[in-house]
Protein backbone atom coordinates (compact mmCIF):
# COMPACT_ATOMS: atom_id res chain seq x y z
CA UNK A 1 0.00 0.00 0.00
CA UNK A 2 1.22 3.28 -0.67
CA UNK A 3 1.35 6.27 2.34
CA UNK A 4 -1.32 8.35 2.98
CA UNK A 5 -0.60 10.39 5.61
CA UNK A 6 -0.72 10.10 9.77
CA UNK A 7 -2.96 10.91 12.29
CA UNK A 8 -1.50 11.85 15.75
CA UNK A 9 -3.29 9.62 18.16
CA UNK A 10 -1.55 10.22 21.58
CA UNK A 11 0.60 11.89 23.26
CA UNK A 12 2.73 11.60 26.00
CA UNK A 13 4.74 14.24 28.27
CA UNK A 14 7.69 14.04 31.29
CA UNK A 15 7.78 17.37 32.76
CA UNK A 16 10.62 17.74 35.78
CA UNK A 17 11.51 20.81 37.50
CA UNK A 18 14.68 22.10 38.79
CA UNK A 19 14.13 20.53 41.68
CA UNK A 20 13.74 17.36 40.52
CA UNK A 21 9.66 17.30 40.93
CA UNK A 22 8.38 15.34 37.72
CA UNK A 23 4.79 15.28 35.94
CA UNK A 24 3.34 12.91 33.77
CA UNK A 25 1.03 13.95 30.84
CA UNK A 26 -0.52 12.18 28.45
CA UNK A 27 -3.63 11.59 26.58
CA UNK A 28 -5.42 11.79 23.28
CA UNK A 29 -3.94 13.69 20.86
CA UNK A 30 -2.68 17.37 21.59
CA UNK A 31 -5.02 20.72 22.65
CA UNK A 32 -8.40 18.51 22.12
CA UNK A 33 -7.32 17.59 18.59
CA UNK A 34 -5.94 14.74 16.89
CA UNK A 35 -4.97 16.01 13.51
CA UNK A 36 -4.59 13.93 10.49
CA UNK A 37 -1.75 14.98 8.29
CA UNK A 38 -1.03 14.21 4.53
CA UNK A 39 2.48 14.38 2.54
CA UNK A 40 3.36 17.69 2.48
CA UNK A 41 1.12 18.82 5.22
CA UNK A 42 2.35 20.50 8.36
CA UNK A 43 0.80 21.22 11.57
CA UNK A 44 1.92 23.59 14.74
CA UNK A 45 0.09 24.07 18.34
CA UNK A 46 0.51 25.96 21.35
CA UNK A 47 0.69 24.71 24.98
CA UNK A 48 1.65 25.23 28.32
CA UNK A 49 3.10 22.97 31.29
CA UNK A 50 3.09 24.13 35.07
CA UNK A 51 6.56 23.80 37.16
CA UNK A 52 7.40 25.68 40.38
CA UNK A 53 11.35 26.24 39.05
CA UNK A 54 12.44 29.18 36.69
CA UNK A 55 14.13 26.65 34.44
CA UNK A 56 13.08 22.71 33.66
CA UNK A 57 12.63 20.22 31.16
CA UNK A 58 10.80 18.21 29.19
CA UNK A 59 10.25 15.18 27.05
CA UNK A 60 7.96 12.60 25.45
CA UNK A 61 6.43 11.12 22.78
CA UNK A 62 3.66 10.90 20.02
CA UNK A 63 1.87 8.44 18.69
CA UNK A 64 0.61 8.36 14.80
CA UNK A 65 -1.27 6.17 13.07
CA UNK A 66 -0.02 5.27 9.55
CA UNK A 67 -2.55 5.60 7.19
CA UNK A 68 -2.47 4.07 3.46
CA UNK A 69 -3.71 5.70 0.50
CA UNK A 70 -7.14 4.47 1.41
CA UNK A 71 -7.25 6.38 4.49
CA UNK A 72 -7.52 3.08 6.43
CA UNK A 73 -4.71 2.64 9.17
CA UNK A 74 -2.53 -0.90 9.48
CA UNK A 75 0.03 0.45 11.80
CA UNK A 76 0.75 2.68 14.53
CA UNK A 77 4.41 3.90 15.22
CA UNK A 78 5.81 6.08 18.38
CA UNK A 79 7.79 8.95 17.44
CA UNK A 80 10.45 10.11 20.75
CA UNK A 81 10.98 14.22 21.56
CA UNK A 82 14.20 14.18 22.83
CA UNK A 83 14.67 16.47 26.24
CA UNK A 84 14.38 20.12 25.64
CA UNK A 85 14.40 22.94 28.01
CA UNK A 86 11.85 25.01 28.96
CA UNK A 87 12.33 28.50 31.05
CA UNK A 88 10.20 31.02 32.56
CA UNK A 89 10.52 34.39 31.37
CA UNK A 90 13.97 36.24 31.97
CA UNK A 91 14.92 32.71 33.72
CA UNK A 92 17.93 33.06 31.16
CA UNK A 93 20.39 35.61 30.23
Amino acid sequence: PTFGGITLLRRFWKICDANGKVDEVEGAGVVGETPTLKPGDYYDYSSAANFETPIGFMEGYYTFQILDQMGEFPNTCTVPIPRFTLAKPNALH
